[in-house]
C-alpha cells in the first residue's frame, strides 16, 4: 500500500512539473505574441498616417478635362 502511494505521488509530481512547463510555455508565447500585436498597432497607425499624407497630396491636384 505505501508503494502504490509513493508511486502514485511521484506521477502526480511528474504532472505537475508537465502542468508547470506547459503553463510557463503559454506564457511566453502570449508575450511574444502581445510583442507581435504592439508592432502591427504601430505599423497600423503609421500606414494610416502615410494614408491620409497621400490622400492630402492627392487632393492638392485637379483633373483637367
Amino acid at each position: 500500500m505505501n508503494t502504490q502511494i509513493a508511486s502514485a505521488a511521484v506521477q502526480q509530481h511528474a504532472v505537475s512539473e508537465d502542468i508547470n512547463r506547459n503553463v510557463m510555455e503559454i506564457r511566453n508565447s502570449s508575450g511574444t505574441l502581445m510583442l507581435g500585436i504592439d508592432n502591427n498597432a504601430v505599423t497600423a497607425d503609421e500606414l494610416a498616417r502615410v494614408a491620409s499624407d497621400m490622400r492630402n497630396v492627392v487632393a492638392r491636384f485637379k483633373l483637367v478635362v
